[in-house]
């Protein structure tokens, strides 16, 4: 059973990696990603409030990378409410319900890692867990900074490999650590979507190969998001949806600077031409 299980899993992940378009198709067909109930998405909205507030910039042009069906519009749009919104993602059916639910953006598809947006269209642009499902990743960072105006800032978050998180330890036990075909490797705990995971060194040398600058890396779910992830369903009702996501957000607020994490933020930016 284990064997049929892997094999099944292993084909998911190929189907991921070589028809991108149709996996994410059929995702979303299904109902893929479609708000924010879970509490652990909770937190994550959290994180990236927290760091949208940090930026110095007020842009005034926003792209959503890998936007999905726009739900991370919403949270663009309250920090900045006059900005010019975009969304990008590979899946048309994405797109589709984008359009439907949030008609005030703009959308494109992404083709073979590519938007057909011209360099420098956007002073910040968000990428929520995407750099973890791309088929190429050297090509999505690139593609990354090339959309960045001078001066503009990038808000990337990805699942992390760094060793010592739950994670980490969980997947090392189980002999877990795999191998990937462009040799960043993945968990086994991972959903087939995800083709590698990240370490923050690895994230930092892609950025600064696509001309950014990296300001910082924050992390997440050290210890508490792990536990509240593992939680009893029956005891997570008892405790209430908001005491879990505060508990899940001690490691954002205690640990924030520790990198043996299950997740991480970068902030980015480029350059000034000048």
């Amino acid at each position: 059973m284990n064997d049929e299980r892997e094999r099944a899993v292993s084909g998911a992940v190929d189907d991921a990696r070589t028809n991108q378009r149709g996996f994410y198709d059929a995702r979303y067909e299904q109902g893929y990603m479609q708000d924010f109930v879970d509490p652990y998405e909770a937190c994550r909205v959290v994180t990236i409030d927290d760091t949208l507030r940090s930026l110095s910039n007020e842009p005034k042009r926003i792209l959503d990378f890998g936007c999905g069906e726009g739900r991370y519009l919403e949270v663009l749009r309250r920090h900045f409410p006059d900005a010019q919104l975009s969304g990008c993602d590979v899946s048309n059916v994405a797109l589709e319900h984008a359009r439907r639910n949030r008609p005030s953006a703009e959308y494109v598809l992404l083709t073979e890692g590519r938007v057909a947006i011209p360099d420098g269209s956007f002073d910040l642009i968000l990428s929520v867990e995407v750099l973890e499902h791309v088929a190429d990743v050297e090509l999505a960072t690139w593609e990354l900074g090339r959309l960045l105006s001078p001066n503009g800032y990038l808000v990337v978050t990805t699942p992390c490999a760094n060793p010592g998180s739950f994670e980490w330890v969980l997947n090392r036990l189980r002999g877990g650590l795999q191998q990937t075909p462009d040799g960043y490797g993945r968990f086994a705990t991972d959903e087939p979507g995800h083709l590698r995971r990240l370490t923050s060194r690895d994230l930092r040398v892609l950025l600064q190969r696509a001309g950014l600058v990296v300001d910082r890396v924050d992390f997440r779910a050290q210890l508490f998001a792990a536990l509240m992830v593992r939680t009893p369903r029956r005891v997570a009702r008892l405790a209430g949806e908001a005491r879990m996501v505060r508990f899940g957000l001690l490691d954002w607020r205690l640990f924030r600077r520790l990198p043996n994490a299950a997740t991480m933020v970068a902030v980015a930016r480029r350059p000034s031409s000048g």
